[in-house]
């Protein structure tokens, strides 16, 4: 099963991609990168962006909003803080932040990698459904009863 699900992924490309899902995630991609600059003014990312600053490594990927590259690790974690800052990210069931969590990674590996707009959608495509297909299985898709949603991909559940 496990296998079936890694092939599924693997061989997944753009061009398997219905017009719909390409359209929404081109809106995806266009809200996080701006709701990604937005957070940069907020003080707790450039908390983390002096921290990051700080460690002087490869400038690989770019921080968004802030002037400076940095390795695409620590780009990643960055963007990921500055999407998620605000709180302002679509949410579907199962319930989760997937931009924030998928979007600065991809963006980090495309730009080290050099790869072009229809791989980095494809991408996140891939990390949007891996996350929800992760929560389906680990049965916390469900709300009922629950004050606040839970977060990202777990804590999985029995």
């Amino acid at each position: 099963m496990i296998r079936e699900l890694c092939d599924k992924v693997v061989s997944l490309t753009y061009s398997d991609l219905p017009v719909p899902l390409i359209d929404r995630a081109r809106q995806l991609f266009l809200d996080g990168l701006a709701v990604a600059i937005a957070g940069t003014d907020e003080r707790a990312i450039h908390l983390l962006a002096h921290h990051y600053h700080a460690y002087g490594a490869r400038p690989d990927a770019t921080v968004l909003g802030l002037g400076f590259r940095t390795a695409a690790p620590c780009a990643a974690a960055l963007n990921g803080a500055a999407m998620h800052v605000l709180d302002f990210e679509p949410m579907w069931l199962p319930a989760n932040h997937a931009v924030s969590t998928t979007l600065p990674a991809v963006l980090a590996l495309a730009e080290t990698h050099h790869t072009d707009g229809r791989e980095i959608l494809t991408a996140l495509v891939k990390g949007i459904e891996i996350q929800g297909w992760i929560r389906q299985a680990g049965h916390a898709a469900a709300l009922s009863g629950e004050i606040f949603h839970p977060p990202g991909v777990g804590p999985l559940t029995p």
